[in-house]
């Protein structure tokens, strides 16, 4: 099997980041902390530019949790536990943590990705014959490109309203019916290649719902967050705890929209969540909060394909060896005004949830891998 060898590191707003690597791009000062909480201000520190929270699990189980800045330029108030951000396509391991359980539950009849779909009115393109399955849109090997607006050769129409600073909120599921049936061409035959798809998670979020009966959203509530206990954590534009949201900014820290999404896109990056619920998340994940989700999410680690500097893919997830040789488990996501990275160590049962009111711009996975390694440095 071919795999891409440029890395390509789209975020939820489908620009492109070449060449972005994990690895940490300058080396900080000697650092002068003396504890783990003195280190993860000193490591956060140049990286605040409006407010954020930070989330880790130590090693021993417990979780610290640290607020930088404030919700808004120009204001004193200070995000908390309950301070509801966007994160981006940290979404996604959301949607493949959907995909994997429903499939444990025995909900999901197939594999093929057109079985979900209405009989009249949306064919999915196939290429050399082969067809797309929910494996493919889950890990990025569907071939579909990223958004309709960012496919070079379709020549697919904006949609009515189209705003370009809001380019997901314009397309409905009809839009991408027609899109995906009368002018998308797969890049490459599903299962042979690898391209970051907005699309195909999305596209996969939206079958997961109809799979159900009902919706991405509510399907995720269903078989995910109330699993979970995440009761501050839902679809945008409903905030769950209104009144407690850091407002996103651009990184001009000029204030941006928010991200909103119609049914079909929800799956790839339309989550809004708190730390204290992400960190319930994370917990989950490491395997040291007992919940009905522990067999989707392993199986959510699992890697399939190896893609350069990005690491092992798995299921919306990514794994990649540091230097020491140790893993990091992690995803990244950013909107417009937002930046979020979630990572972790299964085996050093440590973790790093960062949640930033500003477009970071993959800064936060630097910011991220320190943090985790940090952690590493002060297990016992």
């Amino acid at each position: 099997m071919r795999h891409r060898k440029t890395l390509i590191f789209l975020t939820c707003l489908g620009s492109v980041l070449p060449n972005f690597s994990c690895q940490r791009t300058s080396t900080p000062t000697d650092p002068t902390a003396t504890t783990l909480e003195e280190e993860v201000r000193e490591i956060s520190g140049p990286y605040i530019r409006v407010g954020a929270m930070v989330g880790i699990i130590d090693g021993s189980g417990s979780k610290r949790v640290f607020s930088f800045g404030t919700k808004a330029v120009g204001t004193e108030d200070p995000p908390d536990s309950n301070t509801v951000f966007e994160i981006g396509s940290v979404t996604k391991t959301f949607t493949a943590t959907l995909l994997a359980e429903m499939h444990r539950r025995g909900l999901l009849s197939t594999a093929l990705a057109q079985s979900y779909l209405p009989e009249t009115g949306v064919i999915l393109p196939t290429r050399d014959g082969v067809p797309i399955t929910l494996f493919h849109l889950a890990t990025h090997q569907s071939g579909i490109p990223s958004a309709p607006h960012l496919d070079p050769v379709s020549g697919y129409p904006l949609p009515e309203g189209f705003d370009s600073s809001r380019p997901y909120s314009a397309y409905t599921f009809d839009h991408l019916y027609e899109y995906l049936s009368d002018y998308c061409s797969l890049s490459f035959t599903p299962g042979t290649w690898w391209e970051y798809s907005n699309t195909g998670v999305g596209l996969l979020g939206h079958i997961l719902g109809r799979a159900d009966g009902t919706s991405f959203r509510v399907a995720l509530q269903r078989y995910v967050l109330n699993e979970l206990g995440m009761t501050n954590t839902d679809v945008a534009p409903v905030p769950a705890t209104p009144g407690n949201v850091a407002k996103g900014h651009d990184s001009r820290l000029e204030p941006a929209p928010d991200f909103i999404a119609s049914d079909i896109y929800q799956g790839a990056g339309s989550i809004r969540s708190s730390m204290q619920d992400m960190l319930r998340f994370l917990e989950a994940q490491i395997g040291i909060r007992e919940t009905p989700l522990e067999a989707a999410i392993e199986f959510s680690h699992q890697p399939v394909l190896h893609q350069g500097s990005l690491g092992e893919q798995a299921l919306a997830w990514y794994i990649k060896k540091l230097d020491d040789g140790r893993e990091m488990v992690y995803s990244g996501g950013d909107t417009y005004g937002y930046s979020a990275f979630v990572g972790f160590n299964k085996a050093e049962r440590t973790g790093v949830v960062v949640l930033l009111n500003y477009q970071g711009n993959v800064k936060q996975l630097e910011m991220g891998q320190e943090l985790l390694e940090a952690i590493h440095r002060y297990l016992g």
